[in-house]
């Protein structure tokens, strides 16, 4: 009994070391993005560092219990946590203007360097996964519990598009490691590794652990079906997406790949939009963290729209703002609405509850009047819109610093 409460104990660290990282991430990609630093380096701290840090995190602490299994080697989060932290912040770095000047080595060396090392950790991961459910990998066994026994078909479902989520993971993990080691790989950019990473694995863990994790939290119910469109769509449409990076974008042998891609994802995210709306509306008592999913399901339904309109070539002045939609408007304000519902904003003391709201819509409200000014502007900035950006970009810079004080704050005063 010592060694599990030890063992528990030991795999908390490191979980609740990965959220940490996670906001600290996200207030650094929302300052990358105010400060104008290059693209690639906010979307490694927002995708390699806030998206993925928080997954680690909390697959680490639901994966295991979902397939009613105890994780496997307690100590893989804390081995794993200053891998990916440091593999982040080199990615991240590298791709400065000035890295050169203030690194003690090239800037390609750190990118190599940062791709194996986050690489590495997520390899861990996935073995220490592959072995916490080696002898139940389709989820057949769901753990619930006979008082949710209405909800064990439901759980079987979810449980079986996380390896598939999974498995999109190996193949991003071994192509980015593919690209410093020279490997042979399924993919060859560094946009569709990030593409794969971010729909593939996060959108599609977010639609499984939710048709578990929501009617839970919630205390109501969805039809079934729904679930069941959502993950084989969700599951389908990276597959598409990545085959029409692979062969090119531009290329019209990928035209079909494209629109298929784009249908899928859009009937995933209407869906789980849908899902998550009836969820909100017959929950008896929705605490504020469902309204970050909520906020997060419609980011989600702007995401696609806007990468649709990007990849049929209109409105190619969103690809701007494209990767920070689907990063912090639908993956961020998701995960700030669910652990919310782990860490209770209460906690903190009276005015936590407030804090948690205003991070929720600094960050919404950041993006949204962002999104407005890219849109007024087409492409053609003038004073008024490109001061309109910095604006809503510095309210975003707002709530990651609003969200990761108020973390700290819940993790000190709980543990403590």
């Amino acid at each position: 009994m010592t060694h599990t409460v030890s063992s528990a104990a030991t795999v908390s660290r490191g979980a609740r070391g990965f959220v940490l990282a996670g906001a600290v991430f996200l207030v650094l990609c929302t300052l990358a993005a105010f400060t104008e630093a290059p693209r690639t380096t906010v979307v490694a701290m927002g995708l390699y560092g806030f998206v993925f840090h928080t997954i680690f995190g909390k697959a680490y602490g639901l994966l295991p219990a979902y397939f009613d299994r105890e994780l496997a080697l307690p100590r893989a989060p804390l081995t794993q946590l200053p891998l990916s932290v440091a593999g982040t912040l080199c990615l991240a770095v590298s791709s400065g203007i000035m890295a050169a000047e203030k690194l003690p080595i090239e800037p390609s060396t750190a990118t190599d360097v940062g791709a194996l090392l986050w690489a590495i950790g997520a390899a861990a991961f996935l073995v220490t996964i592959a072995l916490t459910i080696r002898d139940n990998m389709t989820g057949a066994e769901t753990g619930t519990a006979d008082s949710k026994a209405h909800l064990a078909s439901l759980d079987r479902v979810a449980n079986a598009a996380m390896p598939i989520a999974l498995g999109y993971l190996a193949i991003a993990t071994y192509s980015l490691a593919g690209t410093v080691l020279d490997l042979p790989g399924p993919i060859d950019s560094s946009i569709g590794i990030s593409h794969l990473l971010a729909v593939g694995t996060a959108a599609l863990l977010v639609f499984a652990i939710g048709a578990r994790l929501l009617p839970r939290l919630l205390r109501a119910d969805v039809p079934d079906p729904i679930v069941w469109v959502v993950l084989a769509s969700g599951a389908a449409g990276p597959a598409l997406l990545v085959g029409w990076f692979d062969l090119g974008i531009g290329a019209r042998s990928a035209d079909g790949l494209l629109h298929g891609a784009i249908a899928l994802l859009a009937v995933a995210v209407l869906g789980h939009a849908v899902l998550v709306g009836l969820l909100v509306r017959r929950a008896p008592a929705p605490r504020l963290g469902a309204y970050g999913v909520v906020a997060g399901a419609i980011g989600g339904l702007v995401t696609v729209g806007a990468g649709g309109l990007i990849g049929l070539g209109e409105r190619l002045s969103l690809i701007s703002i494209h990767p920070r939609l689907g990063l912090l408007g639908f993956l961020g304000l998701t995960i700030l609405g669910v652990v919310y519902h782990f860490y209770p904003p209460a906690v903190a003391g009276e005015r936590g509850e407030r804090a948690a709201e205003t991070s929720m819509l600094l960050l919404g409200g950041g993006l949204s009047i962002e999104l407005v000014a890219v849109l007024a502007g087409d492409g053609r900035p003038g004073d008024t819109v490109a001061l309109a950006i910095d604006a809503g970009r510095g309210l975003a810079v707002l709530g990651a610093l609003a969200y990761a004080g108020l973390l700290l704050a819940i993790v000190a005063q709980r543990y403590r």
